[in-house]
């Protein structure tokens, strides 16, 4: 079984960026938009945050966002701390047309983790918990 791990892992990653490229074109979006907005439903993030982890630049940044504002999926808002400060924060248009697109993911992993035990399903999660941020930090590099 350990000799197959890299290449499930591999498979399913790939499946992942795939189904979110599909995503993001049903949704009008480029894929780096559509990641965008999934971290956007996290937290709100500065300009300069989302550089970071799109690896685009300030001033792709800044025409990306445009485009989001522009759709009604994100806007501008000065952070509460710091006023000089720009935060990105997504809009509640946005939360419906995501929530609409997405709900058959929804459905088909409800249906997967209803075949599992729950501790088989905590420790999927914990794994996906883990893993998110060592993916994006080699992203990053």
């Amino acid at each position: 079984m350990a000799g197959s791990v890299g290449g499930v892992i591999q498979r399913y990653l790939a499946a992942t960026i795939i189904w979110g490229h599909h995503t993001a074109q049903e949704l009008g979006l480029s894929s780096t938009e559509f990641a965008t907005l999934v971290q956007l439903n996290q937290a709100p993030a500065s300009p300069a945050e989302l550089a970071r982890t799109t690896g685009l630049s300030a001033a792709a940044v800044s025409r990306m966002v445009e485009r989001l504002v522009e759709r009604g999926y994100a806007e501008r808002v000065a952070d509460p701390s710091d006023r000089r400060r720009i935060l990105i924060h997504r809009t509640d248009n946005w939360q419906a047309r995501i929530d609409e697109a997405v709900e058959p993911h929804r459905r088909a992993m409800r249906e997967l983790f209803g075949d599992l035990e729950p501790e088989a399903v905590e420790q999927v999660l914990t794994y996906m918990e883990r893993a998110e941020p060592m993916l994006r930090e080699l992203a990053a590099r």
